[in-house]
């Protein structure tokens, strides 16, 4: 009983160190994320970015730059479709 209630109280202390570490590395990598964004999205798609930091930060070719704008504001969809629609 002793060693579940442990096992607990470490799965809670990771999950808070996760929702500050995850979005401060975030955001010194990438920028602060949008306000409306929440604490748990904020963590789980500053999560998702540090896990595919190499495909996002590693040029996709060895051709010219390819100049590309995020608007403010813009859904990840419209951007992800746009990125493919431009063979990024």
């Amino acid at each position: 009983m002793v060693l579940l209630f442990l096992l607990l109280c470490l799965a809670v202390a990771g999950a808070f160190l996760a929702l500050d570490t995850i979005p401060r590395q975030v955001r010194n990598l990438y920028g602060p994320p949008v306000d409306s964004l929440g604490t748990i999205n904020t963590a789980w798609y500053g999560a998702r970015l540090l896990l595919a930091q190499a495909d996002l930060l590693e040029p996709a070719g060895a051709g010219a730059e390819q100049p590309f704008t995020i608007q403010s504001g813009e859904s990840v969809n419209s951007v992800a479709f746009r990125m493919e629609e431009n063979g990024l």
